[in-house]
């Protein structure tokens, strides 16, 4: 049993993919005033936080196997749990500041931030993939094992989680708003246990229907406010951010200089982070314009980037600070 779990050998185009997708994300979180700003949000919903679970599941799957259960449940804890722990303090203390500076009567809920990740509106990602990556792990163990210690264990797993989607389904908690999303979630589960091992073949084949699928699902999700089609978002999420993981692998590996390689490595801490400046640029934009901001398509993307572009200098000074880094990005080296 090897004493490091190594992460899989990634393609550089799912990284440039990666960085990009961590932009869109900041840029469905600033209000959208215009139908032109309200379209690039709705054309990148499809592509961000679905590609970045679609991946996510894989690469667990293939680390399956290779170690032991605990090993991985320690990876779990420090890769996400930890960040999703501090960031969720950190997302609460600015909540109760924020109503405290401002008198306001909302209420803080503590129980939904701490089990749905409802701190902040990008945080119940972590959640959501920290109970799959535990469902796929009970399973997987259940499949494989023969010892009767690992066989509760993992029985043990899958009900915790399956108790917990349910849970969050009757709550309604963000990323289960309807049994929709339970079915979306099972394709991601599907796809990534029994389908990641034929990536291998046909690829050039495969990427001109590819392309073709994922532009029309593009191109319906950026009008289903139109058609009434909503509620099906999430059975349709899942189907692009498998299909824009398969076109990434197919894709001829991009070569880019190391220098964008270290900001590709960039995403996952832009994506935790991000909220907190948003929040910030948008209270220093309204204090010099002395009004409200009318968040046109050009005011949308241009604060998305100064958000992102912060966000990234901030991530990259917690790489340098030790206990940072474990503590806010779940690395430790």
């Amino acid at each position: 049993m090897k004493h490091r779990m190594k992460t899989a050998e990634r393609n550089l185009n799912i990284e440039i993919i990666r960085i990009i997708a961590s932009f869109g994300v900041i840029v469905i979180h600033v209000h959208s005033d215009t139908y032109g700003a309200q379209f690039i949000s709705l054309l990148f919903s499809p592509i961000c936080v679905p590609f970045f679970l679609a991946v996510s599941l894989i690469f667990f799957v293939q680390s399956l196997g290779k170690y032991s259960v605990e090993y991985v449940l320690t990876k779990i804890w420090e890769r996400i749990g930890i960040p999703y722990i501090s960031w969720t303090i950190i997302y609460l203390i600015l909540l109760y500041f924020n109503a405290y500076l401002n008198n306001s009567t909302n209420k803080v809920f503590f129980g939904r931030s701490i089990l749905f990740g409802e701190s902040a509106v990008q945080m119940y990602y972590l959640i959501t993939l920290i109970s799959l990556q535990l469902f796929i792990l009970g399973v997987h163990t259940l499949r494989k094992t023969r010892s009767r210690y690992y066989f509760f264990l993992s029985l043990g797993l899958i009900l915790v989680t399956t108790t917990y989607f349910l849970f969050s389904l009757y709550y309604q908690a963000s990323g289960f708003r309807n049994s929709y999303y339970i079915v979306g979630y099972l394709l991601y589960i599907v796809f990534a246990m029994h389908y990641q091992s034929s990536f291998s073949s046909s690829k050039y084949l495969i990427l001109p229907y590819l392309c073709i699928l994922f532009v029309f699902i593009v191109i319906l999700l950026s009008v289903y406010d139109l058609w009434g089609l909503r509620k099906f978002g999430p059975l349709i999420f899942p189907v692009c951010g498998i299909c824009l993981y398969k076109i990434a692998i197919s894709y001829p590996t991009i070569k880019v200089p190391s220098w964008i390689k270290e900001i590709m490595s960039l995403s996952y801490g832009i994506y935790l982070s991000h909220v907190v400046f948003l929040e910030l640029m948008e209270i220093i934009a309204k204090k010099i314009t002395g009004s409200e901001i009318t968040y046109t398509l050009i005011n949308k993307l241009l604060l998305a980037l100064v958000v992102f572009i912060i966000s990234a200098i901030f991530v990259l000074l917690l790489k340098r600070v030790g206990i940072l880094r474990i503590l806010l990005l779940g690395e430790r080296k």
